[in-house]
């Protein structure tokens, strides 16, 4: 009764074995680079203009488009080469606990005093960056020296009738090279 007992088990071990069999392989690529570009004004600091309330009495009004860059060079063996035309690079605007998911627009800290009010990022032709959102990004290429510049722009969008007060927030990006 023993041989009987093993020999069923070890045919349902064959059988289950050959439940598995493969269907297809993954190819996984990659590349390491000794060293990245450098930031040269790493942590840009935009100052918006004092708008009255009242140029943002209603949902979607906007104001105070203010322009920042973030400056790269690469050299020193840094990838993207230079003078290598298909090098790109686009900032990746980050969500984080400042970023309305739904909107993709900045939030305002919680030590802000004006209220109904979000921050808009915009690319460098004025389009809407929607934060987390790495398909609404346009991308830089690198010039012949190895340098990028990427320009944006911030402005006030009102979610219904802004009230007065301050209007502070932050974002944090990551570079996407290609």
């Amino acid at each position: 009764m023993k041989h009987i007992a093993r020999a069923a088990l070890a045919g349902a071990l064959v059988l289950v074995g050959s439940a598995y069999a493969s269907d297809g392989t993954v190819t996984i690529t990659g590349k390491i680079v000794g060293n990245t570009c450098t930031i040269t004004n790493g942590n840009p600091s935009v100052t918006l203009p004092t708008v009255a309330a009242n140029i943002l009495s209603a949902s979607g009004n906007v104001a105070g488009a203010t322009s920042f860059s973030i400056d790269l060079v690469c050299k020193d063996g840094a990838s993207p080469t230079p003078g290598n035309a298909t090098g790109s690079v686009k900032a990746f605007f980050e969500v984080g606990p400042n970023v309305d998911t739904a909107t993709g627009r900045l939030k305002l800290t919680s030590a802000s005093t004006a209220t109904k009010l979000q921050l808009q990022l915009l690319d460098n032709d004025a389009g809407v960056i929607k934060i987390g959102d790495a398909s609404s990004i346009d991308t830089v290429a690198f010039d012949t020296t190895g340098k990028a510049t990427l320009n944006y722009s911030v402005q006030y969008y009102a979610t219904d009738k802004v009230t007065a007060g301050t209007a502070n927030s932050s974002v944090t990006y990551s570079l996407v090279y290609q």
